[in-house]
This record gives C-alpha cells, structure tokens and sequence, in this order.
C-alpha cells in the first residue's frame, strides 16, 4: 500500500485520472489530496465526487473549497 499525495487538482478530472494512471494507482493505495480539488477546471463534480464516494481517497479542506 502506498499513500499518494496530490495538490491543486482544481476540476482537473482527466488530468487527475491520467496522473493516477502514470502512478499506477491501484486499489490498495491511499489518495490523499492537499486541498483545492475544486474550481478552474472543467470537471469539478467528477472530482468531488470521486473524493466524496471512494474508500481510498481523502482530501484536505483548500481555499477553493471555501468558495
């Protein structure tokens, strides 16, 4: 198991999804995400969501989600 930290997604979807890929992110690994999943980019509802619903996915409260 590894913890994979990532900041500043910012609604990037895609991008997250291929930076995961690059990784090679499985199932048995922790995403943790320093804030600002939200805002700027195209997709922030698929990025809420997958920190919303995915047992191996955390995120800190950034400034944009204060928004």
């Amino acid at each position: 198991m590894r913890t994979i930290v990532i900041g500043d997604i910012h609604g990037c979807w895609r991008e997250l999804q291929e930076l995961l890929k690059k990784c090679g992110a499985d199932a048995d690994d922790c995403v943790i995400a320093l804030g600002d999943i939200v805002d700027r980019g195209p997709a922030s509802l698929d990025v809420l969501d997958y920190f919303r619903h995915a047992s191996d996915a955390r995120s800190l409260k950034g400034n944009h989600e204060r928004k």
